[in-house]
Formats: structure tokens, sequence, C-alpha cells
């Protein structure tokens, strides 16, 4: 797994990057998704690098640790992106960036972005072990 250590950095760099970006933009909601899905791999994928070292995680021990982390993925990355809508609206003050139906939208996705986040994670699993 060393090969992709490296990555590391670029995924901070270009996160802070488009966070300072975003912060200036005109709220769009794919846009605050992106930021939150960005963000949740970040602290999934550190958390991932330090299970592996506590855990040893080798053979399905791994699978199942990446499929736990996109399960963790989806559903942080939910919170984290209503939480940059809440930020965003109080930032910009000339009144709400996002529409109630858009805010509702994201809340409902828990489940979904939890599933799919955990079927990545596995996949992944498969593919680097």
């Amino acid at each position: 797994m060393k090969q992709i250590r490296p990555v590391n950095g670029w995924l901070v760099a270009g996160w802070v990057g488009y966070g300072l970006l975003w912060i200036g933009l005109e709220g769009e909601l794919w846009r605050v998704i992106l930021l939150g899905v960005w963000s949740g791999l970040l602290g999934v994928w550190w958390l991932g690098w330090q299970g592996r070292r506590w855990l040893g995680g080798e053979g399905w021990r791994w699978w199942l640790q990446l499929g736990l982390g996109g399960v963790l993925w989806g559903g942080s990355s939910v919170g984290l992106t209503l939480l940059l809508m809440v930020l965003k609206t109080g930032l910009h003050a000339h009144g709400p960036e996002f529409s109630p139906a858009e805010i509702g939208w994201v809340g409902e996705q828990w489940v979904v972005w939890m599933v799919v986040g955990g079927l990545v994670g596995m996949g992944v699993g498969m593919l680097f072990d």
C-alpha cells in the first residue's frame, strides 16, 4: 500500500485549494456535495491508514475495514455536507444559499450514501490487497 501514500499530499492540497475557492463562490448544491464528500474521504483515508497500522489489516480484515470505512465515509459525507451548507449560509449575509428542498434532499441521502460508500470501500479493498 505504500505506492498510494504520496497521493495523500495531493488530496489534501486539492481539498485546501478547492475549499478556499468554494468559500468565495455562490452556493450550488453540487459544489457543497463535492466538498463534503472530499472532506469525508480525507477523514476515512486517514482512519484507514491508522486502522491498518493498528489492526494489521490483511486479507479479509483489510476488505472489511475498507467496507466499514466506506460506510463511515458515506454517512460522514452527508453530515459534513449539511454542516458546510450551514457554514456557507452563515458566511454569505444575503439570505439562504440553499433551498429547504435541497437541504431536505441531502438529509434524506444518509442510507444511500452509506451503502454506496460501503460498496466503494469493499471494491477498493479488493483492488489494493
